[in-house]
């Protein structure tokens, strides 16, 4: 394709295999038709057991990057997992970083937690750090910290920066001991507890970075419980409080100020609704009434003092 002249890159056909061009900078077109750049995809996956990482079906088991949905673009794992073991497995379109990750010269550090039978003591745990040989070499680990774990048996959690085929299962049978589980948990300081098996997300761009430098993610802590705190009071919220508490009884002391709905001076008799000058006829509702005279409802008067509209009612009604 390339010989035969049918690819140009800016406008200029190129003939020599092994030219190097961006997409994202230069028009690359063949046949005449511009070749865009796919758009990068990572994910993180925690793999379950009966999945392979590959994209080749032959073995009759899914691939991983079946689990992941709605993607375009052509996806595949970076690194392995055997089929029986589980997981953190990134599934990328990226090139770049895949060999980043799966080059062993690069050496990033990859964490495992391994359930075996049996019980295993310092000597197998100094003989898995100075190096167990295999067909294809020597093979040791960065870490191993192992714990009991149920009835006869143990976990042992393992740091290894190699990525040969098998490797953690084949070591641990050179000292003795039976792999029952393997889990991987961190790849590099990428981590997430909270990923069940056959879920998956994307990457943020601060992991990405983290991927970069090759860290090793640290040992999981149990959190300690978090106490429940009552909260400081503040001027605001006690002067709120004591408003609320008393706004009823405020409400009460207002009305009674002037009585069951208007009150009188003292010894005045009053209606129920209305207020008048003692003596004055009263109807039911506060209206007082003598020759065609009328009072409005609602007078009040001040404590003490004789309603003055009453007595000029009075007289007027007398005239």
């Amino acid at each position: 394709m390339i010989v035969a002249g049918r690819v140009t890159v800016d406008g200029t056909v190129v003939r020599e295999l092994g030219t190097k061009a961006d997409p994202a900078a230069s028009v690359i077109r063949c046949d005449g038709e511009r070749i865009k750049a796919e758009t990068q995809m990572h994910f993180l996956v925690n793999k379950p057991p009966g999945f392979i990482c590959s994209n080749v079906q032959e073995s009759g088991y899914p691939p991983v990057v079946d689990l992941i949905k709605s993607v375009e673009q052509r996806l595949f794992t970076v690194g392995r997992l055997d089929v029986e073991s589980e997981g953190l497995v990134i599934v990328t379109n990226d090139g770049a970083l895949a060999n980043r990750l799966a080059h062993p010269r690069y050496g990033v550090a990859k964490t495992y937690v391994v359930e075996v039978d049996g019980l295993v003591t310092p000597e197998d745990i100094a003989k898995l750090k100075r190096g167990v040989y295999l067909a294809e070499g020597p093979v040791s680990f960065d870490e191993v910290s192992a714990k009991p774990f149920g009835r006869g048996k143990s976990s042992v959690r393992v740091i290894i920066r190699q990525g040969l085929n098998r490797e953690i299962r084949r070591a641990f049978a050179a000292v003795g001991c039976r792999v029952r589980r393997l889990r991987r948990i961190a790849i590099g300081a990428l981590t997430d507890a909270d990923l069940k098996p056959g879920s998956y997300r994307k990457l943020t761009k601060g992991e990405l970075a983290a991927l970069e430098t090759g860290e090793v993610a640290p040992a999981a802590e149990k959190a300690a419980p978090k106490k429940r705190t009552r909260r400081a009071a503040t001027p605001e919220r006690a002067s709120k409080k004591k408003r609320g508490a008393t706004s009823k009884r405020g409400a009460t002391a207002a009305r009674g100020a002037t009585g069951k709905r208007a009150s009188t001076s003292k010894g005045a008799p009053t209606s129920k609704r209305g207020a008048s000058a003692k003596g004055s006829p009263t109807s039911q509702w506060g209206t007082t009434t003598k020759r065609g005279a009328t009072i409005k409802r609602g007078a009040t008067t001040k404590r003490g003092a004789t309603t003055k509209r009453a007595t000029s009612t009075k007289s007027r009604g007398r005239k």
